[in-house]
């Protein structure tokens, strides 16, 4: 039992030494007359319905789980100027995918205000897709997704 314990312990400790804290964004980068309508979630949290203004963004903090198999997903839609409702669903952080992609960052910073590591992953979402931006990297930003080709919702209210 006591062997279990301590494994489990090191297991825990050396991830949370490696993924001390990670800090999600989501941007709307639409237009200025456009919101953005997002709800996102993972297996364990809802993070509840938002709707942001050109400019605002959510963000949320998370520790990553010690099987490392942590996932957040967000839906998301806005208007386009023909009055069709542009909506997808988007795997907005994956660990697999994530670990190496967003960038590392030093506390206290704008980002996390306490000291330690944290790592960013910063989301812009823009009429031609979802971006994830590097603040530190030569290639500032990197179009992950696009929005579906299915037809879109015409009469949606939000």
């Amino acid at each position: 039992m006591v062997f279990a314990l301590l494994g489990c312990s090191s297991l825990v400790c050396s991830k949370q030494h490696r993924w001390d804290k990670v800090n999600v964004q989501v941007h709307n980068s639409l237009a200025p007359n456009k919101k953005l309508n997002i709800h996102c979630k993972s297996a364990d949290d809802d993070l509840g319905f938002h709707q942001l203004s050109y400019n605002q963004k959510f963000s949320w903090q998370f520790h990553i789980n010690w099987l490392e198999s942590t996932l957040f997903w967000c839906r998301v839609g806005w208007r386009d100027n023909h009055g069709i409702y542009m909506e997808g669903s988007y795997n907005i952080y994956d660990y697999d995918r994530d670990a190496m992609r967003c960038d590392k960052i030093e506390w206290p910073s704008i980002y996390v205000p306490v000291h330690g590591l944290a790592y960013i992953c910063e989301w812009h979402v823009q009429e031609d897709g979802l971006y994830i931006f590097h603040p530190y990297r030569k290639l500032r930003s990197e179009r992950i997704f696009t929005w579906p080709k299915h037809l879109a919702i015409q009469n949606k209210t939000i």
